[in-house]
């Protein structure tokens, strides 16, 4: 809980790099995999990806097309793209544990 709360203050004072920074801190490992995976899927920097645009990527995993008057995706959109990109990263997993 205590994670989430500084997430959005961070995001409020600097919504760049430091909501990032402590997801990353506060997590295990397999998260920073994710992120990475993402970032590899989408093609983007993991380094300058903010919170509002890694949910904006993942939203895009289900057919979010952020265009200029969309709107933001709701939390169907959000989770069905969460749920194809849990279950291609751990097919991922699988991949690089098998070999």
């Amino acid at each position: 809980m205590a994670t989430v709360l500084v997430m959005a203050v961070a995001v409020i004072f600097e919504p760049v790099r430091i909501g990032l920074a402590v997801l990353m801190l506060n997590r295990p490992r397999p998260v920073l995999q994710l992120l990475a995976f993402l970032c590899r899927v989408r093609r983007a920097d993991p380094a300058q990806m903010t919170v509002y645009q890694f949910w904006r990527e993942v939203a895009k995993l289900d057919g979010f097309l952020a265009r200029k008057r969309d709107g933001e995706p709701g939390w169907q959109t959000l989770w069905r793209g969460w749920t194809y990109l849990s279950s291609r990263f751990e097919g991922y997993l699988l991949g690089l544990r098998c070999g």
